[in-house]
């Protein structure tokens, strides 16, 4: 009241702040909905996840090579020995014989053509025999060969695996090494085994005087 000296009451009812919710709308139901689907998908990945092996690339896992020590050196590729069929041509003074067999008729003629053009005024006795399962010597560029031999009269080549053996007795060195040169430009990836012998005549004897 006037003059009690008291503040006036506040006959004013303080405002109640009321807060304002607007009802859910349907996008917000539609999340609302989903949220136990996504937990139900969460859950059955990590339990199949914990009950399969860990997932990583397909094939073979690629694993550490110890590096520490050096790795031996690599070993030479092996080269295949060669194997060829067994041949032999000896000659006997006016003859000389062919023995052995080859995978077909032109690895025969290329034989026949190499001693009858080099060594005139022979017979050529043919024995070989064609069999295609095996491997010949080649014969192609072996002319010189029988031209270098042509004046020793027992002069024998044969073949045995990977080595060619020349025997025969030649009248000089220089005839000799002739031939086994001749051979090592034919057949330069095989093995020339030289036996061949250098004929040395006996020496002359003076006849001794009786008295």
């Amino acid at each position: 009241m006037a003059g009690s000296g008291e503040p006036p009451a506040n006959t004013q009812r303080r405002r109640v702040c009321k807060l304002y919710r607007r009802p859910p709308g349907i996008a917000w139901l539609v999340a609302l909905a989903a949220i136990p689907l996504l937990l139900a998908a969460i859950g059955y990945g990590l339990a199949e996840r914990a009950g399969s092996p860990a997932a990583g690339p397909a094939g073979k896992v690629p694993t550490l090579t110890h590096t520490g020590a050096p790795s031996a050196a690599p070993k030479p590729p092996q080269v295949l020995a060669i194997s060829l069929a067994p041949l032999s041509i000896i000659r006997n003074g006016k003859d000389i014989t062919l023995h052995g067999e080859f995978p077909d008729d032109m690895a025969k003629r290329a034989l026949l053509d190499a001693v009858k053009s080099s060594v005139p005024d022979v017979n050529v006795i043919d024995k070989t025999s064609i069999n295609p399962n095996i491997e010949a010597l080649d014969f192609s560029d072996a002319a010189p060969v029988f031209s270098a031999a042509a004046l020793i009269t027992d002069f024998k080549l044969t073949v045995e695996g990977d080595t060619i053996t020349l025997v025969g007795t030649a009248a000089t060195a220089d005839q000799g090494d002739a031939v086994e040169q001749a051979a090592e430009d034919a057949w330069p990836n095989l093995n020339i085994l030289d036996k061949m012998e250098v004929f040395h005549p006996a020496p002359a004897t003076t006849p001794s005087t009786h008295r």
